[in-house]
């Protein structure tokens, strides 16, 4: 597929926010065309800059020129999924199309050097038979000379569940995510779903910033292995980790120093073991006081106890506390409340914070819908108040310099053949959650202490 052979489409209207801080451009090919001649090509050089997160406005802009094609790839190409379906700007390639995308990469040699973004799923193909199309991708991995990010996880699209095992991928497949972990350009790292995944590749990049691990375990190492040098930074500034622990705390064993630049810490607590390794973590890392802000996810099985497990923490400025519990994704759409334990537990985590700027408390919901004879109905209900609500409400509305509180709910609509989510069934859930989750904290809305904020999202 050639850029300057697309066909024409309609842009739909933008629709950025008003305090969008990038103006948004989606011009027509008709209007394009009748552009004065007179216009600086730097001008138009930046509307299409600003245009960048709108493929269809783009591939407008592709049409006009040659060299408003040759622009416009460079934004068409900065961000590439492979392996996952559409689900944000930038060209999405599945298992089937990785050939085009290495053709195409083959007849461009310019094309590698626009991919700044590139996130691959382990999709189905390539999990049966992990030599599928591993020359193709391999090559890919190896044409990118300003990769900046890189994502390699389990894509969900038929994939077999579970870990895959490191070892077992080809060589050459290896040996090209290594080297793109050693660019000085990559700056955020992302792998997910591994078993004996080594970790003296997470210390390869030397000006990485981000680093997201997710139900990744390390192979078992000697203490020879663990005394390894490793390259010197401390440029680390944000770190989330999701089951990947041991991984981590090897790194931070081998060297703390650096770690101490953090500033984002997120994690993600499926077992009282996270809780204490969260510690652990944190006490190795020195000089933690640089770390700003702590997000902790908590999973639908966690039934948590803090005690004497987060007392180590340091002071941050902004505390986000995430539960899971209410997204029951039974086909049934019966969703359970979070449970009290979470609600006591957010509230501990924010009493043992004293320089807090921000508190947020993050809510998954799926619709509950009753399916009878005569249409759907909202259910009484969807948040009970109970004892943990309480406990939190009362706390909140008893602060006495409280801190920025927000508690953000998001509904989570789960495609389904049986309900279809009509725009007034889901104008009316959001009123009912809205109006018991100011029943579930009263006090700490009658006393302006919290601000409830309401969304919804699709799976």
């Amino acid at each position: 597929m050639r850029l300057d052979r697309l066909p024409q489409l309609k842009t739909p209207p933008s629709k950025s926010p008003p305090s969008s801080p990038r103006p948004h451009f989606t011009p027509t090919l008709s209007c394009l065309q009748k552009m004065p001649s007179s216009i600086p090509i730097e001008i138009i050089y930046l509307f299409i800059e600003a245009s960048r997160d709108c493929m269809p406005t783009l591939l407008q802009f592709a049409l006009v020129s040659k060299e408003c094609m040759v622009e416009s790839r460079k934004y068409a190409f900065e961000r590439v999924k492979l392996g996952h379906r559409p689900a944000s700007p930038g060209f999405n390639f599945n298992c089937r199309q990785i050939k085009e995308l290495y053709a195409l990469m083959t007849a461009n040699i310019a094309l590698g050097t626009y991919i700044r973004h590139l996130d691959l799923g382990i999709f189905r193909c390539l999990c049966l038979d992990k030599n599928h199309v591993s020359h193709e991708l391999s090559s890919i991995l190896l044409r990118l000379p300003a990769i900046a990010s890189l994502s390699l996880s389990r894509s969900g699209r038929g994939c077999l569940p579970g870990q895959y095992d490191w070892k077992v991928w080809p060589s050459p497949f290896k040996a090209s995510i290594e080297r793109c972990c050693s660019s000085p350009t990559i700056t955020t790292l992302h792998f997910g779903n591994f078993y004996n995944f080594p970790h003296d590749l997470l210390t390869l990049p030397r000006n990485l910033e981000a680093l997201s691990l997710g139900r990744v375990d390390g192979v078992a190492e000697s203490p020879d292995e663990l005394r390894r040098p490793v390259n010197q930074r401390q440029s680390l500034k944000t770190l989330s980790i999701a089951g990947g622990w041991p991984v981590v705390a090897s790194c931070v064993l081998v060297a703390p120093q650096e770690f101490s630049s953090i500033i984002k810490l997120g994690w993600h607590v499926s077992k009282q073991e996270d809780v204490s390794a969260l510690g652990r973590v944190v006490r190795e890392i020195p000089r933690s006081k640089s770390l700003q802000e702590l997000s902790i996810q908590l999973s639908v099985e966690l039934i948590p106890s803090a005690e004497g497990s987060l007392e180590s923490l340091p002071q941050v400025k902004k505390l986000v506390v995430t539960s899971n519990a209410m997204a029951d994704f039974q086909p049934a759409y019966m969703p359970r409340p979070p449970p009290s334990a979470h609600l006591f537990l957010a509230g501990q985590l924010l009493q043992a914070q004293r320089e807090l700027e921000v508190f947020l408390f993050k809510c998954t919901v799926c619709p509950q819908i009753d399916i009878g004879n005569t249409g759907f109905a909202i259910p009484p209900d969807i948040q009970q108040r109970c004892d943990g609500w309480k406990s939190l409400d009362e706390l909140l509305s008893g602060l006495r310099k409280p801190p920025t509180i927000i508690c953000h709910f998001t509904a989570f609509w789960i495609p389904s053949s049986r309900v279809h989510a009509t725009d007034d069934l889901k104008a009316a859930f959001k009123d009912r959650l809205m109006q018991e989750a100011q029943n579930a904290l009263c006090q700490s809305v009658e006393a302006g202490r919290i601000t409830i904020v309401l969304d919804e999202t699709e799976g």
